[in-house]
């Protein structure tokens, strides 16, 4: 009978230490994103509008005007951002997502208005539109 007990202890045990490990490996873990912003024209120097948002929830939406060139570090189970070139040179923003030294995502794109974004949670692989 103790033997038993003691079996059914272990089973309990090694059942409840398989289940926090698949909990573990099923969230999500941040990505370490890179945002740049160039001129499109090299060396010529852009004013722009953006407004960024990382996840997780409780991260403020930035918005601010910079020049170029331009660049971000940020960690975040995803990245939002939507810029706007001042003036008639247009923008080029690319957004790079790392784990681990390894790429996970990469977008870039050139344009007036540029929207770009990745979203590791939904496994998307980046995504970007210019306007």
């Amino acid at each position: 009978m103790k033997r038993l007990l003691v079996a059914a202890v272990v089973v309990v045990l090694l059942c409840g230490g398989v289940a926090a490990l698949a909990r573990a490996a099923a969230e999500p873990r941040p990505v370490d994103y890179v945002l740049r912003v160039t001129s499109s024209v090299p060396g010529t120097e852009v004013k722009f509008d953006a407004a960024i948002l990382f996840k997780p929830a409780d991260a403020p939406l930035q918005t601010f005007t910079r020049k170029t060139p331009y660049e971000l570090h940020a960690s975040g189970l995803a990245a939002s951002g939507m810029f706007r070139a001042q003036g008639d040179v247009a923008i080029q923003v690319e957004l790079v997502g790392t784990r681990a030294g390894k790429q996970q995502s990469r977008s870039t794109a050139t344009g007036r208005a540029v929207v770009v974004g990745d979203n590791v949670v939904q496994n998307d692989a980046g995504y970007i539109s210019t306007f």
